[in-house]
């Protein structure tokens, strides 16, 4: 029902956003949107601040940009994106990025993995309900329903490009569809910090991450993002990092919500006096958590 009423509510406010403008014109917005040095407006456009919906209340910040140009860039990169909560980590990831890579044609297979197979279907119905309801997106890149539901954990779209949300506490291993083998995965605040207590569960999560999913991919071309705060020590994403230290893929972007003297990374969202409020009504240990990686 909650589905139901969020496809209609974007429907509605996308409808209401289009902008007017000739073919030729449109052909050379779209064109301009999709290079990945203009991947926030891209963003803005059609998921934020400029898309007519209210989830976005301010424009994407310099790291979105910057970590999208670095895994556009290199078609095999591990990125970790130890973003501060609040730092739109899962919209741009599992939303902005992907709609960015599959319109690039970089896309043809994404895997979402969440914590558990219920949260990954939360995942990937904040995808579908964009891509089959979004009118601003359809007028520019076409009908996107094709078969599937994200509350059975898969669908494809149109084009042909499949996606599927699956549980850490699933079977990763040989992932395939029509002979196609993913080439995009978002490993989506899978850390837990009672889990991570867990010695062994968390070294068996990790080879799962690494091994099953890692060796699952298509050959030449298989990006994963992992956008998880550091909340706890010796968890999956220092258990993730300490596998990949010597992959020149590897690569980790760590953002914090203030510098030490309170002025904020994400300057179009964050006052200064936001972040003192924000550090000073928690706890030191949940703000070092949270906030500061």
């Amino acid at each position: 029902q909650k589905y139901d009423e969020l496809s209609k509510y974007i429907a509605k406010v996308s409808a209401s956003n289009l902008i007017k403008e000739t073919t030729e014109e449109q052909e050379r917005r779209i064109k301009r949107l999709l290079k990945p040095e203009n991947y926030v407006e891209f963003f803005d456009f059609y998921f934020g601040i400029n898309s007519g919906q209210d989830f976005a209340d301010a424009p994407s910040s310099w790291f979105h940009q910057k970590s999208y140009e670095e895994i556009f860039a290199n078609p095999k990169i591990i990125q970790q994106r130890r973003w501060f909560r609040g730092a739109a980590k899962s919209i741009h990831t599992n939303v902005g990025n992907t709609a960015h890579l599959k319109e690039n044609k970089e896309l043809r297979f994404g895997v979402l993995l969440g914590r558990t197979e219920d949260l990954a279907k939360k995942l990937l119905s904040n995808l579908q309900v964009q891509l089959d309801n979004n009118e601003k997106y359809i007028k520019d890149f076409g009908e996107q329903k094709s078969y599937g539901n994200w509350a059975d954990g898969v669908f494809e779209t149109s084009d042909g490009t499949y996606f599927k949300g699956i549980g850490l506490n699933q079977p990763i291993r040989g992932l395939n569809h029509n002979g196609r083998r993913p080439d995009f995965a978002s490993m989506d605040d899978l850390e837990d910090r009672k889990a991570a207590k867990n010695i062994e569960l968390t070294k068996e999560n990790v080879r799962k991450l690494t091994g099953d999913l890692g060796k699952a991919g298509q050959r030449g071309r298989f990006r994963r993002i992992m956008p998880n705060n550091l909340i706890v020590k010796n968890g999956i994403i220092e258990g993730f990092a300490e596998k990949y230290k010597k992959s020149t893929n590897f690569n980790i972007s760590t953002i914090n919500l203030c510098d030490n003297d309170f002025n904020p990374v994400w300057h179009d969202r964050y006052s200064r006096d936001e972040c003192i409020e924000i550090v000073n009504d928690d706890d030191y240990h949940t703000s070092q958590r949270e906030d500061f990686n």
